[in-house]
């Protein structure tokens, strides 16, 4: 089952504040440190009567998810392990989030063109941020795809909970526990190939990011990645679904979001396959009545990142097989 966590919604400044548009590297997040001052029990919703995460034991350190406070609830990340809510009258406030930065100037391409632009983008060499620049661009291991559901998304960001957490750097080390995770048909690491059939969600827009590290900071929709919110049924909204990536490097210029808006409106179910990512630096943001500002509405921060193929069910019933070549139409054909 998905696991969905309720967020707290934020005053209209801070939206204004900590909003990032359709591109950042780096979550709008600001974290607050917090200690349990008696044992305690991290909750899924912040309500005494939401279900159970885990026992928090006495003097575990806690981050506070951009200071947020719903009712008598912190939001909080432990060391590791699941987000959720925990009883401001069994912990200690160490440090408050910081305030959120009103204005931020937007950093200069460090490249000229897209042709010069390294596999580390702008992330200086051997840093946390290269290394996550690195893994977006690398071309997928294995060639035959495993097949994956969206309950396996669900079941590998909760493996990942317990090995690194979320909205956090990792380095090298640690991107390589990414490794053996267990799916439905079998075991996964970070940048296996992979295959997963659904919908482009009808409330999104598939759209191109602008300016991240990945891709030197550089601008337009030819330089960057499309963004693709995909989702198990064609009413899912983007907070039931996961994100793919169509990276500008080697894509085909038959692939557009003219052709990705018209799929979507038609809804037609499509399969994407490619290389698996773990979109450390977010956050889950699965809860439609409390989003999290700056952070993709998502309930798995695993992503198909490259796309290395995409196609479109030519079934009017979208029954199409994942197996069988011909009902599909690869995208670069779709008309």
């Amino acid at each position: 089952m998905r696991r969905i966590f309720t967020l707290t919604i934020l005053n209209c400044s801070l939206l204004l504040a900590v909003s990032t548009g359709r591109a950042q590297d780096e979550p709008a997040l600001r974290f607050g440190a917090l200690t349990v001052s008696r044992a305690t029990v991290l909750r899924s919703k912040p309500s005494n009567s939401a279900p159970a995460l885990r026992t928090l034991p006495k003097t575990t350190a806690l981050r506070w998810i951009n200071g947020q406070k719903k009712g008598n609830f912190f939001r909080v990340f432990g060391p590791k392990g699941p987000q959720g809510w925990v009883s401001i009258n069994d912990v200690q406030v160490i440090t408050p989030a910081p305030p959120p930065v009103l204005t931020q100037s937007p950093a200069p391409p460090c490249v000229a063109n897209l042709s010069v632009c390294p596999p580390n983008g702008c992330g200086a060499t051997g840093s946390t941020q290269a290394l996550v620049n690195e893994a977006k661009r690398r071309t997928p291991l294995g060639s035959a795809p495993v097949n994956l559901t969206f309950a396996d998304f669900a079941a590998l960001q909760d493996q990942t909970d317990e090995l690194v957490g979320q909205g956090t750097e990792l380095d090298a080390a640690e991107r390589d526990l990414l490794s053996g995770l267990e799916v439905s048909g079998g075991t996964v690491r970070e940048n296996s190939l992979a295959r997963i059939t659904g919908f482009i969600v009808f409330n999104s827009d598939p759209h191109a990011n602008t300016g991240e590290s990945v891709n030197c900071r550089l601008k337009t929709a030819a330089n960057n990645d499309f963004h693709i919110s995909l989702a198990e049924q064609a009413n899912d909204s983007e907070f039931e679904g996961i994100v793919i990536e169509m990276i500008p490097q080697e894509r085909p210029n038959k692939w557009t979001l003219t052709k990705l808006r018209a799929i979507k409106n038609a809804r037609k179910r499509v399969m994407a396959v490619g290389g698996l990512l773990y979109d450390n630096k977010h956050v889950v943001n699965s809860d439609p009545e409390n989003p999290l500002p700056g952070q993709p509405a998502r309930y798995s921060l695993w992503e198909l990142h490259r796309v290395t193929e995409f196609f479109v069910c030519k079934k009017t019933n979208n029954a199409c097989n994942p197996d069988t070549a011909s009902d599909w139409t690869p995208l670069k054909d779709f008309q």
